[in-house]
């Protein structure tokens, strides 16, 4: 990343120069601190960034882990399934699979306590 908007919105930049600087203040999007060789190397070093790229055992793990909670296993499974072999499914497919998780959507217990209170 290069810009203050890229910085703003890279989750890896703000962790990075958190943990670099102590803070995400102003100065942290500064171009000279976003170009900073320290910075975007820690930035660049994340698992699913471009230079580190998930491969797709890590990203189904991580789908996995954060739509169990929300989406029950068959539906998940279709998702997963369409995403896996993209090329050889429809946009129609994966929408209609999305559309099928959303129908079944579960709210977890401490987020349906959260809307209580």
């Amino acid at each position: 990343m290069r810009t203050k908007e890229q910085a703003d919105h890279s989750l890896p930049y703000l962790i990075a120069v958190a943990l670099l600087d102590g803070q995400v203040m102003p100065e942290q999007y500064a171009p000279e601190r976003i170009e900073r060789k320290d910075v975007q190397q820690e930035a660049e070093t994340w698992p699913g960034s471009v230079q580190t790229p998930m491969d797709w055992s890590a990203a189904l793990a991580k789908f996995e882990s954060l739509a169990e909670a929300f989406i029950p296993p068959g539906p998940r499974s279709r998702i997963a399934a369409i995403v896996a072999d993209l090329d050889r499914h429809s946009v129609t497919e994966l929408m209609a699979a999305l559309a099928e998780a959303g129908q079944s959507f579960r709210a977890p217990a401490a987020l349906l306590k959260m809307r209580r209170n």
